[in-house]
């Protein structure tokens, strides 16, 4: 699951300022970095957990999705991607 950027531009756009800030600080990148690394995730796993983050935030991906989404795009079973939400909610959603 991949946008252009053209279509994320546009989405992000549409946000209100505070989930803007969000998607685009550094603090968001941390967290995933030390989540990913929480979970021994390779850089390009922890890209794409990156991705399907800000792709909820975005309301491209819905949230009841995500798990399912995770578990099929990094090639992680339903269980290690449940734990991987749980740190995601944790840490970035809240």
């Amino acid at each position: 699951m991949n946008y252009d950027y053209k279509t994320l531009e546009n989405k992000l756009k549409t946000l209100p300022s505070d989930i803007q800030e969000a998607l685009t600080s550094v603090e968001i990148s941390e967290a995933i970095t030390h989540i990913a690394n929480k979970n021994n995730l390779t850089l390009d796993k922890a890209d794409i957990l990156f991705n399907l983050t800000s792709y909820v935030m975005l309301g491209l991906l819905p949230s009841k999705e995500f798990v399912k989404s995770l578990s099929r795009e990094i090639g992680i079973s339903n269980k290690e991607a449940t734990i991987i939400a749980e740190d995601v909610n944790v840490q970035i959603f809240e």
